[in-house]
């Protein structure tokens, strides 16, 4: 009994902490523990002045920058800047938060960003969501499908759950995948069958 998928059943919301992680139960003894990966894009929700540095005397509102999403496929965030009478940026609007983001390493700055404009940072936060979970090692020896807890990173978010599906019967041989090729050997045809190393 080794584990042949995961299911979400409920994605959560609210992740913001950086990724979640995920734990499966342990088979009986003598078997291996399962293991996996959470995927899970998020969303732009706020992009705030970070420390109190807004600039000074732009004469437009600048454009506010944040890297493309590295989920693909992903979409960039659309946003935009106000500013005061004095050229300062009071605050930044999320037109539309994008998708494909994670909650840590995302960053962002105000371009132009000369000196003559003074310092302006942002920050930004991110919304996500459980939409998969990656079996990065199968497991061995389950008789029932294990449970799965969805550990957060941080204090932020919660209500994912999924479950998992144990591998269905493969016959004898035990393998998933098999290569077949045929060869000819003193006028003789010979089926060779290759199982995939386990």
């Amino acid at each position: 009994g080794d584990l042949s998928h995961v299911i979400v059943t409920a994605g959560g919301n609210g992740y913001q902490e950086g990724q979640p992680t995920v734990e499966f139960a342990a088979p009986p003894s003598g078997g291996r523990r399962a293991t996996g990966v959470v995927e899970g894009p998020g969303v732009i929700t706020h992009v705030g002045t970070h420390g109190g540095q807004v600039g000074h005397s732009y004469p437009t509102p600048p454009e506010v920058l944040v890297p493309y999403p590295t989920w693909n496929p992903g979409s960039g965030a659309e946003l935009r800047v106000r500013i005061n009478s004095g050229g300062s940026i009071v605050g930044v609007d999320v037109l539309n938060g994008g998708s494909g983001y994670w909650g840590t390493g995302v960053s962002c700055w105000f371009n132009p960003r000369e000196a003559q404009y003074g310092n302006a940072n942002c920050s930004v936060t991110v919304r996500q969501s459980i939409t998969a979970i990656e079996l990065t090692y199968r497991g061995r020896g389950y008789t029932a499908p294990p449970d799965i807890t969805i550990i957060r990173a941080g204090s932020n978010g919660g209500g994912a759950a999924a479950r998992a599906v144990l591998r269905g019967p493969t016959g004898n041989s035990q393998v998933e995948n098999l290569f077949w090729g045929r060869q000819t050997l003193y006028g003789k045809e010979l089926l060779i069958e290759i199982a995939a190393a386990e």
